[in-house]
């Protein structure tokens, strides 16, 4: 399968191994056949959202996921969820 990525993070985090406050956000986005090719036809767009807060001696972390896949063709006798590898 041929794929281009593209990946934009912004890290506000005072330690990204252990962070007592900030965030961090990522937008990820991959293209798979198409105009590049290959044995699948798809667009996803995944984002990612942290934020982290002292509390007392604890740090509260909480974190926002979401995503969304296109399939562009699918070709006769198939479904869309046949174009997009199981494991995305």
């Amino acid at each position: 399968m041929e794929l281009l990525d593209f990946l934009l993070e912004r890290d506000r985090r005072d330690n990204p191994f252990d962070p007592a406050v900030g965030s961090f956000q990522s937008v990820f986005s991959e293209i798979a056949g198409g105009a590049i090719g290959g044995t699948s036809d798809f667009f996803k767009l995944s984002l990612t959202s942290s934020w982290y807060r002292p509390l007392g001696d604890f740090v509260l972390a909480t974190r926002l996921r979401g995503g969304w896949i296109h399939v562009f063709a699918v070709p006769e006798g198939m479904t869309p969820q046949s174009q997009v590898p199981f494991e995305d």
